[in-house]
């Protein structure tokens, strides 16, 4: 009986080379899953001023929006509920505008505001407690993508001649390390928004046209 149920825990290739084939690359495919983010979706509840996102056994909650009908931000702070054990935390972030969770619901992306700057704050939710240090930025847009999380670009006039810009950022998101600043895609993402390559911070004469290049101060 034991010799038989060894046969058994195994994969014989020589009944079935066919079938132990399939079992390997199925269970590497599942250990090499993309690290990737995707947005909640958050839904109105029937009472109070509280939007609610669910994955899983995991809610996500925001209280008081803009606009009930068409939120494009919410007063804060995010709630994190474990539906299993009732045990909660809160996120003290304030003026939310997306919130993003790994597919391994492990970590979340917030994205706010303060002023003329975005701020995005990564979370452990399972603790509430921040995974790793904030990032702010002054930009026209900021989007998550898969695993990467893309800051564009930003120029405010300071003379009809030149604008000050900020160079667009493009991150990797990883599973256990702090984002990954990208050089190349982020001084190409740059150069495509604003028409010249720089890093950091740079004057610049007629931004985003084809006669853009860097000046002096």
């Amino acid at each position: 009986m034991f010799r038989i149920r060894r046969l058994a825990a195994v994969c014989v290739t020589a009944v079935a080379p066919l079938a132990c084939a399939s079992q390997a690359p199925q269970a590497e495919s599942q250990t090499a899953q993309p690290y990737a983010f995707r947005a909640l979706k958050f839904e109105p509840q029937k009472t109070g001023d509280i939007f609610v996102a669910v994955v899983g056994s995991t809610e996500f909650a925001l209280r008081d929006p803009d606009n009930r009908e068409k939120p494009t931000a919410w007063e804060g702070p995010l709630e994190i509920r474990h539906l299993p054990t009732g045990s909660s935390c809160q996120v003290a972030v304030s003026l939310v505008t997306e919130v993003y969770l790994d597919n391994q619901s492990s970590v979340s992306v917030v994205r706010s505001y303060s002023g003329s700057r975005d701020l995005i704050d990564f979370v452990d939710i399972s603790t509430c407690a921040a995974k790793w240090p904030q990032l702010a930025a002054v930009t026209e847009s900021i989007v998550v993508s898969q695993d990467r999380l893309i800051i564009s670009p930003a120029c405010e006039a300071a003379t009809k001649e030149r604008s000050r810009c900020a160079a667009g950022q493009v991150l990797q998101l990883q599973r256990d390390k702090p984002p990954m600043l990208l050089d190349r895609e982020s001084r190409e993402l740059t150069k495509h928004v604003v028409g010249v390559e720089f890093v950091g911070q740079a004057w610049v004469q007629a931004p985003k046209t084809v006669d853009a290049k860097i000046v002096s101060p």
